[in-house]
C-alpha cells in the first residue's frame, strides 16, 4: 500500500471515530451533517484510489509495451541474422555450379 494511500485511510478512519464517538444531543444534531462530510471524504477516497489504480495501470501497460518492444527488436534481429546466413547459403550454392562448370569448361580446352 502507497504511504499516501495509508495516510488518506488513517485520517478518514480518525475522521469517522471522532465523528461517532461522542454520543451527546449535540453530537446528535450535528450527525446528518457530519455524515454528509464522511460521505464526501469516502468518495473522494474512492475515487482517489481508483485514479492510483488507472494510474498504476497505465504503468503496467507502458512497462508491457516496452518489454514486447524489446521482444520484437530481438526477433528482428534474429530475422536479419537468418537471413544473412540464408543468403550466404544461398550464395555458396550459386558458386558451386558455376564453378563446376568452369573447371569442366577448363579441362576441356586444356585438353584440346
Amino acid at each position: 500500500m502507497s504511504p499516501r494511500l495509508g495516510a488518506a485511510l488513517k485520517q478518514s478512519s480518525s475522521l469517522l471515530l471522532r465523528g461517532w464517538a461522542p454520543y451527546t444531543p449535540e453530537a446528535c444534531a450535528d450527525s446528518p451533517a457530519l455524515l454528509q462530510q464522511q460521505q464526501q471524504q469516502q468518495r473522494q477516497h474512492k475515487q482517489q484510489q481508483h485514479k492510483q489504480q488507472q494510474q498504476q495501470q497505465h504503468k503496467q501497460q507502458q512497462h508491457k509495451q516496452q518489454q514486447q518492444h524489446k521482444q520484437q527488436q530481438h526477433k528482428q534481429q534474429q530475422q536479419r541474422h537468418n537471413q544473412q546466413q540464408q543468403q550466404q547459403q544461398q550464395q555458396q550454392q550459386q558458386q558451386t555450379p558455376q564453378a563446376l562448370l568452369q573447371k569442366h569448361s577448363n579441362d576441356s580446352s586444356s585438353r584440346g
